[in-house]
């Protein structure tokens, strides 16, 4: 995964297998995206993520390419993208690193 990233372009922060530890890098980096296993276990790491560092995109991506599951920043809703190979994941980390937050005072 990394070599792919990599190739893609994308700086590669942090890697972790372990999940209280992704939970803390995430906090401490706060990220444009976190790129986790699509695997059931998953969801629940990802809930995390997402109130440890509220501004990061988490991306939920098989490493078969059959399919992605991507939770913005502040959205609640899951997109689904059936099939989502490779070049999705690339476009979706792409826009991740170019989204402008806009905080309401």
């Amino acid at each position: 995964m990394r070599c792919m990233l990599t190739e893609y372009g994308v700086d590669v922060v942090g890697q972790e297998d372990r999940p209280l530890a992704i939970e803390a890098i995430a906090r401490e980096l706060a990220p444009d995206a976190v790129v986790l296993a699509l695997e059931p276990a998953a969801h629940a790491l990802c809930n995390r993520i997402r109130i440890a560092a509220p501004g990061t995109t988490v991306i939920l991506w098989s490493a078969d390419e059959k399919g992605m599951q991507i939770i913005d920043p502040g959205g609640s809703a899951i997109r689904e993208i059936p099939d989502g190979g490779s070049s999705d994941l690339r476009r979706e980390l792409i826009a991740s690193q170019s989204r402008t937050i806009q905080i309401e005072e």
